[in-house]
């Protein structure tokens, strides 16, 4: 979201960052430790700086849709794989006990708002979810 806004804006080259999974940001932090090579804290620093961002200004509309099309345009790319629509009936099972249509995924997706993503990083991202050791060779 915020991230690879950031990331190529102001500090291009650096690392192209991306949120996959929208349900999982707090993850990613941790994740992206490694995700830059050779540069592991600077990948750090921008993250927590792009999270701390989203926390506290919050998320454009623009940005938003961008990225609500980009997980859309993603999941329906995944359908047309046997193994990854198994995988994703599967999880369905898992969590909701009930196999979720994707037009009801598309519809969760669509319902989010900027309001919606500010309100969540605001309890996701606070000093506790923000302070995650990162050990470097």
């Amino acid at each position: 979201m915020a991230l690879r806004t950031h990331s190529r804006g102001r500090r291009a080259g650096l690392l192209d960052l991306h949120l996959q999974r929208v349900s999982s940001l707090r993850g990613h932090a941790r994740d992206l430790c490694g995700a830059c090579a050779g540069k592991p804290l600077a990948a750090l620093e921008l993250t927590y700086e792009s999270l701390r961002r989203l926390r506290d200004e919050g998320i454009s509309h623009e940005e938003l849709e961008m990225n609500r099309q980009q997980l859309k345009g993603n999941m329906l790319m995944a359908l047309e794989s046997t193994s990854t629509r198994m995988s994703r009936m599967a999880k369905s099972l898992i969590h909701h006990a009930r196999i979720v249509s994707v037009d009801e995924i598309i519809q969760r997706l669509d319902a989010v708002t900027e309001a919606g993503v500010q309100s969540y990083a605001r309890k996701a991202f606070q000093p506790p979810a923000l302070q995650s050791p990162c050990l470097v060779r």
